[in-house]
């Protein structure tokens, strides 16, 4: 039953992930005193878009790898699920 749950499993995890990404940087927004949430934050309020925008590509390439790690172990986990 797990082999054909895998696949199922895997999109799951990738899913979570990306919520993820999204619940720390909202964290770090409203709790931290140091990190890339809290840099968005305080660039927003100085109206500064250039630094805003690095960011906000540095968090999406962050959770555009960790996909296509997940993405990738799935291949290597799951073979037979590329036939999808």
């Amino acid at each position: 039953m797990l082999p054909g749950a895998l696949p199922a499993v895997m999109v799951g995890v990738r899913l979570a992930v990306g919520r993820a990404v999204v619940g720390l940087i909202a964290a770090e927004m409203y709790v931290s005193v140091r990190g890339i949430g809290r840099l968005i934050q305080v660039y927003s309020t100085s109206e500064r878009a250039a630094e805003i925008f690095v960011l906000v590509a540095v968090v999406a390439s962050f959770g555009f790898l960790l996909v296509t790690l997940l993405r990738r172990i799935e291949i290597w986990l799951a073979p037979w699920s590329l036939e999808r």
